[in-house]
């Protein structure tokens, strides 16, 4: 019964194991923090909402979340169950069976089918969405901070270096294929766009559209339900420092931000590159979460003063060296996407990059 979330059942009791041995560490039971980047976000989110979870955490970090807003109903579940055990060959998916299975066998059976394979609303484990409509109440006196970095989607260019000198046909092209508007609602949302930044190219729109629509509108949408329900304060940044990497092309990618959050710089160099403010930008970092780790609040000395995000002012600490707190950033321009479809995990994020 609960084999549809075994993976997150498999997190609550590693927060059960946190809770009965965090003394013998020198840590505190009672005050955990429990944070995650892009799919670890999405899964960080699902436990916000899990009763199994109630009492283990006590803070939560969500970092460039995509589809963490939902997870899947039952009949979804079963037909991408059935889908599996069809390309596998078998009558049934049984855990003994699967368990025997090549690993090899299966990734390539996955590859196959539609996914990915999320959480389950199974009326045991959840009873509902994480984040859509509303924030779980289970978790109401959970601080949080959200955000993202500035151009989440330039992660992917890398293996596309021809998508840089698009042009503006083709950049509506790939966006058609990823949000399904039609040519009026198009022109829109690029003239939305383009009135904040008029010397845009066509590569600065696909990247400003696709990190709101992908990454940015949905770790903010968590942030805003969960500042209108909660009993505790909520946090939204921006983290915009541009690595120097392939000169500067791809700005601020995913996940830019956590070599400086754990002090991996030296290893990650092929993403974050080098410089006079690596040193600066990881104190900075890793202040600011250990200040929210321990308080529930990330104000530090490295930092202005950070005032907590809510729907009446959307602020975002706008995270770099010289870090400042700013108002709603990019929102003019985003709040052509309203009326569109919160993203899923089911829409394929990689049409965009296709030729």
């Amino acid at each position: 019964a609960d084999s549809g979330n075994a993976g997150l059942l498999d997190l609550v009791m590693a927060l059960q194991w946190v809770r009965d041995n965090a003394a013998a560490f020198g840590g505190d039971p009672n005050n955990v923090t429990l944070f995650g980047q892009s799919g670890g976000a999405a899964k960080a989110a699902a436990l916000l909402a899990m009763p199994a979870a109630k009492g283990l955490l006590h803070k939560a970090i969500i970092q460039s979340t995509s589809g963490g807003m939902r997870i899947v109903g039952q009949e979804e579940a079963m037909r991408m169950a059935t889908e599996l055990a069809a390309v596998l060959g078998v009558s049934r998916l049984k855990g003994e069976a699967l368990q025997h299975l090549p690993m090899e066998k299966l990734l390539a059976a996955l590859g196959k089918c539609p996914g990915p394979f999320r959480p389950v609303i199974d009326g045991r484990n959840f009873l509902a969405d994480p984040y859509y409509p509303t924030a779980p109440q289970i978790s109401a006196n959970v601080p949080m901070m959200a955000g993202t970095t500035n151009t989440e989607t330039t992660w992917y260019y890398p293996k596309h270096p021809g998508i840089f000198s698009i042009g503006y046909g083709d950049m509506k092209r790939r966006l058609t294929g990823l949000l399904k508007i039609d040519t009026a609602a198009m022109d829109t949302l690029i003239k939305a766009y383009r009135s904040a930044h008029p010397d845009a190219r066509a590569i600065d729109i696909l990247t400003a559209v696709t990190t709101d629509y992908i990454f940015r509108r949905n770790t903010l949408k968590i942030a805003s339900l969960q500042s209108a329900s909660a009993r505790a304060p909520v946090y939204s940044y921006v983290f915009t420092r541009e690595t120097p990497v392939a000169n500067g092309r791809y700005r601020s990618p995913h996940a830019s931000e956590l070599p400086f959050i754990f002090g991996t710089t030296a290893v990650a160099e092929p993403l974050c590159g080098s410089g006079s403010d690596i040193q600066p930008l990881t104190n900075i970092m890793m202040a600011t979460w250990a200040a929210f780790a321990r308080h529930g609040n990330p104000n530090n000395p490295t930092i202005p003063e950070w005032k907590p995000f809510n729907d009446s002012n959307r602020l975002a600490m706008m995270l770099d060296v010289e870090s400042h707190l700013e108002s709603d950033p990019g929102g003019t321009s985003r709040a052509a996407l309203e009326g569109l479809p919160y993203y899923e995990y089911s829409n394929d994020r990689a049409s965009f990059l296709m030729d």
